[in-house]
C-alpha cells in the first residue's frame, strides 16, 4: 500500500514520457509497426482488427504499454515477439465489455413499447433475436425479461430464441452461467429482481425459463455468417468502434439477417447513416429503427482483410471474399454451439 502513491505518479506521467520518446520515432515506421501488432493479433486470435477505428486499437495498446511500463511502441511490439501471452493480455484488453441490465433504461422502454406493436401483427409463433457483441450477457437477458413482461400470459404460445454471440470466449462462459453480484443487478426494476432472479449466497442468478431463451456462441461479426429470419437485433455500442468502411458493410448484414419489419436497435452514440433506405426509424432519439422491404434481398459479402506477419504496406494486404453460405449450411455449422448445456 505505501507504494501506490509513487505508482499513480508513474501512471499519471506516462503519457508525457511516451510523447518525449515519440519524437525520436518515425512516423512511418510507427505505422508499420502498428500493422505489425495487428498481424500478431489475427495470428493468434483469428480476429482482425484492422478495420476497427485506429484511435481505439491505439489506446488499448498505450494501456497494456502504461502496465509494463513501456514508452516505445517499438519496445511494445519487440515485447510481444518475445512474450506470446501478452497478445492475449492485449486482445482481452481490447475486447475489454461496457455492459449493464438495462443500459441507460430508456431504449428498452421504447424497445418494449415497440414490442407490443410488433406482437398484435405478428402472424406466427416463433420470435428471433440477436444480440451482437453481448459480454457477459446482461443485454440479452435483459431483453428475454422485457419480452416475457410483454407477451404475459401468452409467452408459453411462443419459441423464443434469442442468440447472443461475442469474441470473448471468457465472457461468454460467464454469460452461459448467468450468475451475477449485487451490484450489478442494482438498477433494475425490482419487479424484474423479484421475479426473474434466486438468490445464491450473496450473488443473483438468472432463472432458469429466461436461460433457456438465450443461446451464447462464439461469433465474429465481421467475417462469420450472420443469424437469420430475425425479428430483432440489438447491438448497441458496437459500431462506434468500427470505421466507416466496415459500417457500410454490418448495415446490409443486419438488413439482410432481419425479416421485414423487423427491429433494429442500436446506441445512444449510432445510427444507420447513409442506409435510410434499408431502415426506417421509428424511435430517432433512443435509436430504433424497422427494417424497410425493398425487394428480394441479395446476400450480403463478407470481407476479410487479413494483415500479413511482416510489415506490409496497404496495397499488399490480402484480400479474400467469401459469400455467406445458405442458412442450411449455417445450422449445420453452427448445431453444436446451439446445443449448449445451458440450454437445454
Amino acid at each position: 500500500p505505501e507504494n501506490i502513491g509513487n505508482e499513480l505518479i508513474e501512471i499519471i506521467q506516462y503519457p508525457v514520457r511516451m510523447a518525449e520518446k515519440g519524437e525520436t520515432e518515425d512516423h512511418q515506421k510507427y505505422n508499420n509497426v502498428y500493422k505489425n501488432i495487428l498481424s500478431k493479433l489475427v495470428k493468434e486470435t483469428k480476429v482482425d482488427f484492422s478495420l476497427y477505428k485506429s484511435s481505439t486499437i491505439v489506446r488499448r495498446i498505450e494501456r497494456r504499454m502504461t502496465t509494463l511500463k513501456i514508452t516505445s511502441v517499438i519496445e511494445y511490439n519487440s515485447y510481444l515477439e518475445k512474450n506470446k501471452d501478452e497478445v492475449q493480455e492485449l486482445f482481452k484488453d481490447i475486447l475489454i465489455g461496457v455492459t449493464s441490465f438495462f443500459r441507460d433504461n430508456e431504449p428498452f422502454l421504447a424497445l418494449e413499447k415497440k414490442l407490443k406493436e410488433y406482437f398484435e401483427k405478428k402472424d406466427d409463433k416463433l420470435f428471433r433475436a440477436w444480440t451482437p457483441a453481448c459480454s457477459t450477457g446482461e443485454e440479452p437477458y435483459t431483453i428475454a425479461m422485457i419480452l416475457l413482461e410483454v407477451l404475459g400470459s401468452r409467452a408459453t404460445e411462443f419459441k423464443i430464441q434469442i442468440f447472443a454471440s461475442d469474441l470473448d470466449m471468457v465472457a461468454i462462459d460467464c454469460a452461459r452461467k448467468g450468475v451475477y453480484p449485487e451490484s450489478a443487478i442494482i438498477d433494475i426494476p425490482k419487479r424484474y429482481r423479484n421475479k426473474y432472479f434466486t438468490v445464491k449466497g450473496d450473488q443473483y442468478e438468472i432463472i432458469k425459463p429466461i436461460k433457456e431463451m438465450v443461446i451464447f456462441s462464439k461469433h465474429d461479426i465481421t467475417r462469420d455468417p450472420p443469424f437469420l429470419r430475425l425479428d430483432l437485433i440489438s447491438c448497441r455500442n458496437l459500431l462506434i468502434y468500427f470505421t466507416s468502411e466496415l459500417q457500410k458493410k454490418i448495415f446490409p448484414l443486419f438488413h439482410y439477417s432481419l425479416k421485414s419489419n423487423g427491429i433494429l436497435l442500436l446506441g445512444k452514440s449510432e445510427s444507420v447513416g447513409q442506409f435510410q433506405n434499408y431502415f426506417r426509424a421509428i424511435d430517432k432519439k433512443w435509436k430504433l429503427y424497422e427494417a424497410i422491404y425493398i425487394g428480394k434481398k441479395e446476400t450480403p459479402i463478407v470481407t476479410r482483410n487479413y494483415l500479413s506477419d511482416k510489415y506490409v504496406e496497404p496495397q499488399k494486404k490480402e484480400l479474400i471474399t467469401i459469400k455467406v453460405p445458405s442458412m442450411n449450411e449455417i445450422l449445420l455449422s453452427k448445431i453444436e454451439e446451439f446445443i449448449l448445456p445451458s440450454s437445454i
